[in-house]
């Protein structure tokens, strides 16, 4: 499909940047970039896109590992790490600060923009193109990111050597009858001294971007380019990438992947000197691993063994393994693309008698209405999903980089333990202090939606690459795994106990109030993750153990107006979806289709996460 199309402004673009501000050591210079993308934009007016939050993304892993300071804001970014106008103008203000002579930064811009007849301030009208961000209104300047201005105010005062790439195909809004009906016509701006721009197509032709490659194609090919492929004597500098990102855009293995009938030239313009992107110790081939025919997703119900044989398979294609461990030793398990229904196989009426008759005596059949209708759900998209909650240590780590303190620790309020009589909240019970036994390998608690999202951006920022909450449907899907009753184990609540910590007849010995089942696992309380055997796709503790936090915001209707392709929850809420149940819920609360929702503040004792992590 196309990225963007030709008479808007859509961007994928970075400027790699030698600066001279002054004296510094030239034979350890600072390396930076600065990356920015969006695929969904806060407007409806600008259609979605697909890669380009992936392709700053892997960009960005690909410089970290070339030795850059790297620093990513997303559409999808919360607080300071979204892309909005006045966050990304701010941030690039910061690291264009410090840099000196000697330093290199890039600026990567992924998403779409518009192109205007602007007034400038001395009287004269020029066209200018505008970088969208993710809060930026169409046609409207004042909302979105001049180019002219980032290179001519921000930069150019300072700048030594700039590198521009364009990966444009113009799109259009939605409303295509408004904004500028001219493409870029060969030129973004006019370019100052020492600038050089290589544009990923000509006027009037579109960029497009193919699952198959899980980039647009230009980015594919600078990526390959920045790996090795276009090195030289061991080095990519900007004429060899240039070359290479032509040459390859030229193959018939790319040119096959277009509609019939079309073309993507790349067109350079302008110049620097000689300049160094990438060291590279061993050249490499351009990798085509990933323009292979994907296998087939999977379609439940399926078993055990064709969810393991899919597994194999994408992780062949991706050239990846299953099973990952990260540099936290965090273990994390690749889930392959599939379909299957999500929501109850019941009726609310069903599921409120079956928990009546396991012993919780208040079910009303409202409170499962957000479990229906049931829909087919299809996901596009591989994913890795911890292959348990982010423990105690994991968690930890984190603390000690940052000096972190959780929203329990700083609100005044506290979070919830247990004080040897009854539960409550309290500023002494925090992730460190439950008020019962946990050692270092049982999931974190007491963590708020916020400071997950603290804890997501740290790890990203560490590794290069993208971590996240996964979806409430790739949650279900993947805990699923094949299966359609009301556990992973079929509708016999017993055999929860099998593969997951609830509320059992381990856990009524003390608490002699609880629905429980009567099948002992041994604990109380929270478990040590791993403890339970594990589910087709090879993950623990999605039943019970502690509630997983999802990243959606929670609506009990929104299975009534779900796509069915990739859902990613309501546009807006108060409250953020909570999946799995806990160590203290009886089996009907620890089903796969039950539904939760907490406000992204809140903690407890039985609150915890599971991360999820782009390929």
């Amino acid at each position: 499909m196309p990225r963007f199309v030709v008479t808007q402004f859509s961007i994928s673009l970075f400027f790699i940047l030698s600066f001279s501000l002054g004296a510094a050591d030239p034979s350890s210079p600072r390396k930076v970039a600065f990356l920015v993308g969006v695929n969904k934009y806060q407007k409806p007016a600008f259609s979605n896109l697909t890669y380009a939050e992936q392709d700053v993304q892997e960009v960005g892993a690909e410089l970290k590992r070339q030795g850059f300071e790297v620093t990513i804001l997303t559409g999808s970014g919360e607080g300071a790490k979204q892309a909005t106008r006045v966050n990304v103008l701010a941030t690039i203000r910061q690291l264009v600060a410090p840099l000196s002579k000697s330093d290199v930064m890039l600026v990567m811009l992924s998403g779409h923009g518009q192109q205007f007849d602007v007034r400038h301030p001395d009287g004269m009208t020029k066209n200018d193109a505008f970088y969208c961000p993710v809060d930026g209104v169409n046609n409207d300047p004042e909302t979105l990111v001049s180019i002219s201005y980032l290179i001519d105010e921000i930069l150019a005062p300072n700048v030594g050597r700039k590198l521009v790439l364009i990966d444009a195909c113009r799109d259009q809004p939605k409303d295509s009858t408004r904004g500028s009906s001219k493409g870029v016509q060969g030129r973004v701006i006019a370019l100052p001294e020492d600038t050089a721009v290589l544009f990923s197509c000509k006027a009037g032709q579109q960029s497009y971007e193919f699952e198959e490659l899980g980039h647009g194609v230009f980015t594919h090919c600078v990526l390959d380019g920045l790996r090795g492929a276009a090195a030289q004597q061991s080095e990519v500098s900007w004429t060899s990438l240039v070359a290479h990102v032509s040459r390859e855009m030229s193959q018939p293995d790319l040119r096959k992947l277009l509609p019939q009938g079309r073309q993507q030239t790349p067109i350079p313009a302008g110049g620097v000197e000689y300049t160094v992107l990438a060291t590279i110790t061993t050249p490499k081939t351009p990798d085509k691993s990933k323009m292979d025919k994907p296998p087939t997703p999977l379609s439940a119900p399926f078993t055990a063994e064709e969810a393991r044989t899919s597994q194999a398979a994408w992780a062949k294609h991706l050239k990846l393994d299953v099973e990952i461990e990260n540099s936290i030793g965090m273990k994390l398990t690749l889930i392959p693309p599939g379909e299957f229904q999500m929501g109850s196989h019941e009726s609310a009426e069903e599921t409120a008698a079956f928990a009546v008759g396991t012993g919780y005596k208040d079910a009303k059949a409202e409170n499962y209405n957000d479990e229906h209708p049931r829909h087919r759900v299809k996901l596009t998209k591989p994913f890795y999903l911890g292959t348990h909650e982010v423990t105690k240590r994991e968690f930890r780590k984190f603390v000690t980089d940052e000096g972190y303190r959780t929203e329990a620790e700083t609100d005044g309020k506290g979070g919830w333990g247990f004080d040897g009589e009854e539960f409550k909240q309290d500023p002494k019970f925090t992730w460190k202090n439950v008020g019962f036994d946990q050692t270092d390998d049982h999931p974190v608690v007491n963590v708020t939606w916020n400071d997950t999202e603290k804890y997501l951006g740290w790890l990203s920022d560490k590794e290069g690459v993208t971590y996240r909450l996964p979806t409430e449907a790739e949650w279900e899907y993947a805990c699923r795994a094949g299966t359609m009753g009301r556990y992973v184990t079929g509708n016999d609540p017993e055999e929860l106990a099998e593969v997951g910590n609830v509320a059992d007849g381990t856990a009524r010995k003390k608490f002699s109030n609880l629905t429980t089942i009567s099948a002992e696992d041994g604990y109380v309380f929270t478990a040590p993750v791993g403890s339970f055997r594990k589910n087709p796709f090879g993950l623990r503790d999605m039943h019970g153990n502690v509630w997983e936090w999802c990243s959606d915001w929670y609506d009990e209707k929104y299975y009534a107006n779900s796509p069915q392709e990739n859902p990613e929850g309501a546009s807006s809420g108060s409250l953020r979806v909570l999946r799995g149940g806990s160590w203290g819920l009886d089996p009907a609360h620890c089903r796969l289709a039950l539904r939760y929702g907490n406000a992204p503040s809140d903690r407890g004792c039985s609150l915890g996460f599971r991360l999820a992590r782009v390929p």
